[in-house]
């Protein structure tokens, strides 16, 4: 990717070698830390091509893209599908999920009663300690999470957005 820093003629060109693989959703975010002068390359790795200055960035410095918000749902639902285990009859453990306003997703999952509970978890902080809580049929069994339900889809309403 060519880019001009600097006023019409004056300024310095740049050819930046993007990484093979590297994530379309990525480029904008690298290029504009490169541009504003965080150093994603090693000084060994810049050279002269046709006069201009050729980088070819790092792939282990360019920090991960962030992701939207159905990329991140999408992250939640693989993370929990890679950790289902079918119940003694066959009954999955998720049974569906809906994207909810102020980035939360609403997952309803099977109780240990065969109750569907909608369990509410925070898209941009949903990491492994929450997946874990959502998949310990113990943590979700207590009560004083329970609410009742105005969810159709839904025996028991258990709120962890705030967790």
């Amino acid at each position: 990717m060519a880019v001009h820093c600097g006023e019409e003629t004056e300024g310095i060109d740049f050819l930046y070698e993007l990484p093979f693989g590297m994530l379309p959703a990525a480029i904008p975010g690298a290029l504009a830390q490169v541009v504003s002068g965080l150093q994603l390359y090693s000084s060994s790795k810049v050279k002269d091509v046709m006069g201009m200055n050729h980088v070819s960035l790092d792939v282990e410095k360019i920090p991960p893209a962030p992701l939207g918000e159905g990329a991140q749902a999408v992250e939640v639902l693989r993370q929990l599908a890679e950790a289902y285990e079918e119940g003694e009859e066959g009954e999955p453990f998720l049974l569906g999920f809906l994207m909810r306003p102020a980035h939360t997703l609403r997952l309803y999952v099977n109780s240990p009663e065969r109750q569907v509970w909608g369990v509410d978890v925070p898209l941009p902080r949903t990491g492994l300690g929450l997946l874990g809580a959502v998949q310990s049929p113990g943590y979700l069994n207590n009560p004083h999470l329970h609410r009742p339900s105005d969810d159709p889809h839904a025996d028991v309403l258990i709120d962890l957005s705030d967790n």
